[in-house]
């Protein structure tokens, strides 16, 4: 492939982001370094490709009232000791979603080739690694990066069985399998496509109860439902093809259930464990369950409130005797430093942002759905605060507004 001088700073991104997310956290070492240079990168093509026309005034102005709104947490915070390391945290999710917004708005053609030639070497990649990921499951150890997981000191064997995508890597797994998934239903033509989409989606299944990837048993259903409303809903020959894979998938992971006592033990306490808690919405009653995620926003609401500590105040990722883990996902870290107005002014934007990109003719409803996206999305992973897992979404929202696009046209 050909590259013009314009393309060599979004080659070079590109690339980057690749490595960074693919295999930069097997070998662990370094990251901070490609971490500062693709979001340096990324902010010189964002303000390249910067205009003031009317129909960007998202990618304009709703950015800069969140930038406005970080700068007065910065100031009444009572502690800055963390600020640098989470305004860079904060920074990569942002700048991974506004320069893809540009991309796609100066260029939607050569956004979309590079993201069709990024996703094809994903899909291939995904196969291998989940490969990778079943003989790990079989054979302690294998092709684990060791030096490095005893620096991080985490002893749960599960939290590393992700292949290549390396270390404490089960979140950013459940996005790329997420990517990797839509980028098959959207592209599939024949059968034998969907029967590959099928398989990967039940292998994913399998392998997110291996390395107790839980989360993914609901973002899926989430994606696959945003996908269908946006989507296949237009277009009738979609629908019955698509709702046969999902039908095909749910009989057969049926049938596994009832036989494999493994598979059933871990969907019933599941059930029992996550569905049953979360059915009850009851804060209170989550956190005397211990649900991890439900700890963490409690601790953020009764600390942080509606106006929080101040950007600054604490690391992303925080622990203490009274919460496991804070970062767990972006909503309890953002309420806790932000509160939860900063949440909701943050993820108000996101969806206004994401919704232009997917369809400018119906903003209203794409709006209320993407805003329910990005609220469910928030509180289920740190997806706020991630490069890898910012940028795998909103390459989702293009692949669905290319789809869009092409429908109208």
């Amino acid at each position: 492939m050909r590259i013009k001088r314009s393309e060599i700073i979004d080659v070079l991104i590109w690339v980057l982001v690749g490595f960074y997310t693919l295999i930069a956290h097997w070998i662990w070492f370094g990251r901070g370094i490609q971490e500062t240079v693709i979001v340096s990168l990324m902010l010189i093509q964002v303000l390249r490709n910067l205009n003031w026309k009317r129909q960007n005034v998202g990618s304009i102005l709703l950015p800069f009232v969140v930038i406005v709104y970080f700068i007065y947490s910065s100031i009444k915070s009572s502690s800055r000791a963390y600020l640098l390391q989470d305004v860079k945290s904060i920074m990569g999710g942002m700048i991974s979603m506004y320069y893809l917004y540009s991309f796609w708005r100066n260029d939607n053609g050569k956004c979309i080739r590079f993201i069709t030639k990024s996703c094809d070497i994903l899909k291939g990649y995904m196969w291998i690694n989940s490969v990778i990921i079943l003989i790990q499951y079989i054979v302690p150890y294998f092709l684990m990066n060791r030096t490095a997981i005893n620096i991080i000191n985490n002893s749960a064997y599960f939290d590393q069985l992700t292949g290549l995508i390396g270390i404490n890597g089960t979140t950013r797994w459940n996005t790329l399998s997420c990517i990797t998934i839509i980028t098959y239903l959207n592209s599939a033509k024949s059968k034998r496509d969907y029967w590959k989409t099928g398989a990967f989606i039940l292998l994913s299944i399998i392998i997110s109860m291996l390395n107790s990837a839980r989360a993914f048993l609901l973002m899926l259903p989430l994606m696959l439902i945003l996908y269908y409303l946006i989507v296949v809903s237009k277009t009738p020959k979609r629908v019955v093809k698509i709702s046969a894979i999902i039908i095909g998938v749910t009989t057969l992971g049926y049938l596994i259930y009832k036989t494999n006592s493994y598979v059933n033990y871990y969907i019933n306490d599941l059930i029992e464990d996550k569905f049953a808690i979360y059915n009850s919405r009851d804060l209170a009653y989550m956190v005397r369950a211990n649900d991890d995620r439900a700890v963490a926003i409690n601790y953020a609401i009764i600390n942080g409130g509606w106006s929080g500590k101040g950007l600054g105040s604490i690391p992303m990722h925080f622990a203490n005797e009274y919460v496991k883990y804070l970062g767990i996902n972006s909503t309890s870290s953002f309420v806790y430093m932000l509160g939860g107005v900063g949440y909701l002014l943050v993820t108000a934007v996101f969806s206004v942002s994401t919704a232009l990109i997917v369809d400018e003719a119906h903003r209203l409803i794409r709006f209320i759905e993407i805003l329910l996206f990005w609220l469910i999305a928030s509180y289920l992973l740190p997806v706020y605060s991630s490069i890898v897992m910012m940028f795998c979404l909103s390459m989702i929202m293009i692949i669905m507004g290319a789809a869009v696009r092409k429908q109208r046209i």
